[in-house]
């Protein structure tokens, strides 16, 4: 049934997103990268927490425009909690170090 299904898509995103931290914790940041995208992109509704963790995901990758971009997104969903909103913003600030330190 509907119920049983969102259940298991949380599940396997929650799988997908622990996946990703320990990508982190190796420094792999492009599997952790992929494990964020598809956690982020399984949630119903989106996990702006998760968003985030991509974004900086892609800082670790150097990729500073995506994660610029991922940020963006974050900022603009209605209602976002002022602690998510913070860890945006100062994501967003090491992007945009990081992308002009590249220039």
């Amino acid at each position: 049934d509907e119920q049983w299904e969102a259940a298991k898509t949380d599940l396997a995103a929650q799988a997908h997103q622990a996946l990703a931290f320990g990508a982190m914790a190796r420094k792999k940041f492009d599997v952790a990268i992929s494990e964020f995208k598809t956690a982020a992109e399984m949630a119903n509704p989106p996990d702006p927490a998760t968003w985030v963790r991509l974004a900086d995901a892609y800082n670790q990758a150097q990729k500073p425009d995506e994660a610029i971009a991922t940020i963006d997104k974050v900022l603009a969903m209605p209602d976002l909690n002022p602690q998510v909103k913070s860890v945006a913003e100062s994501v967003k600030a090491t992007a945009t170090r990081l992308k002009a330190a590249k220039q």
